[in-house]
């Protein structure tokens, strides 16, 4: 992962609340990034509402895109789970999901896959992202 992204992520990871949402969470939706499928397929069932980024290391629009990603985890944190997946590391997780292009947002309720986005999304765009999928899921 790239370095710069890796301290996004560890800086979420240190200021994550220990409350959560019991009803939209069986636990923490901290930020965190897959390794396999069935690592995937874990982290999005732990919260009714996921929100998946796919980035690659080399791309600069998803380095761009990394720090709204994670100030919406943080505003988020406890009511939805917040994936980032690198398609270089975990090519598999891309074509399984038929993941095109990168930067890409994917959003799952009840782990099944609800939307796409490719393209930038900035703060504003993953809170308006975020708050449709709470309120389909009735996790307001």
């Amino acid at each position: 992962m790239d370095e710069e992204l890796s301290k996004l992520i560890e800086k979420v990871k240190e200021s994550i609340l220990a409350g959560y949402d019991e009803e939209c969470c069986t636990g923490r939706g901290d930020l965190a990034e897959p390794r396999s499928l069935r690592e995937f397929e874990e982290l999005i069932s732990r919260c009714r509402v996921s929100l998946v980024f796919f980035y690659s290391p080399t791309c600069p629009y998803c380095k761009s895109m990394a720090p709204h990603f994670v100030e919406a985890s943080e505003r988020f944190n406890g009511r939805v789970s917040f994936v980032a997946v690198n398609v270089a590391r975990t090519p598999e997780l891309a074509t399984w999901l038929r993941v095109l292009s990168v930067p890409t947002i994917m959003v799952f309720i009840d782990s099944r896959p609800v939307a796409r986005l490719s393209g930038i999304v900035d703060t504003g765009g993953f809170e308006r992202i975020v708050g449709r999928a709470l309120d389909k899921a009735s996790c307001t």
